[in-house]
């Protein structure tokens, strides 16, 4: 798979690709961009994304792999993704880290088939998809690692990571500039459920870009 010609190169993922030591980065940003077409092309049936061009999901996607600032890209993980969604987290990673093993968890019937529709084109192994609610019941497994995006305040989702996440696991959370203002709001639930705030992290890559930070990275582990 490669760009065709004409196409608008997707520079600042490929910075941020090569700022975190991903090799193949080429393959990745052709595959990268296929997917952004995919949700851009379907994300009104999909109720996929509010982004709704291409600058602004090379934007989202660029954030989504910040995690890498945190979790080792070359590592042989095993990840969650917790409400996948249109894979705006977990494909890009599943992408740029050819070792993990990623899980998108959702549970919209419609996303479900939109993500494997991706998986199948852009043919990603690594990548599974389960199509369950979670909801406390822990039916879907348990992880020892947990991320998400956008899914939610700490006190509606620390019941469902809690189900999902093993003992000692850790939960990475892609939230706005002020997480530390909604962690203080919801330390008495983080704790209730036996979880340690570890730290909150600005992604290394904006300094790299040179732009102002647009989110940050929350660290929460299961006791």
């Amino acid at each position: 798979m490669s760009l065709d010609r004409g196409e608008k190169r997707l520079e600042k993922v490929e910075e941020v690709l090569s700022f975190y030591g991903c090799d193949g980065v080429e393959e990745k940003i052709s595959k990268i961009g296929e997917y952004i077409r995919l949700v851009l092309k379907w994300r009104k049936w999909g109720q996929l994304t509010s982004a709704s061009d291409m600058d602004s999901m090379e934007t989202t996607v660029c954030e989504s792999l910040g995690i890498l600032s945190v979790l080792d890209h070359e590592g042989n993980l095993v990840v969650a993704d917790l409400g996948s969604g249109g894979g705006i987290l977990g494909i890009p990673l599943g992408i740029a880290c050819e070792k993990w093993g990623i899980n998108l968890l959702e549970s919209s019937s419609r996303k479900c088939a939109f993500l494997a529709e991706v998986v199948g084109v852009l043919e990603l192994e690594n990548v599974s998809i389960k199509f369950a609610r979670v909801e406390g019941t822990g039916s879907v497994g348990a992880y020892p690692i947990v991320i998400s995006r956008a899914f939610g305040k700490f006190k509606e989702i620390i019941p469902e990571v809690f189900a999902i996440l093993e003992g000692g696991g850790i939960y990475v959370t892609l939230k706005g500039t002020d997480a530390e203002k909604e962690i203080r709001e919801s330390m008495s639930e983080i704790m209730r459920y036996g979880f340690e705030f570890e730290k909150i992290v600005t992604p290394s890559h904006f300094e790299k870009l040179g732009e102002e930070p647009s989110c940050s990275l929350v660290l929460l582990r299961k006791l």
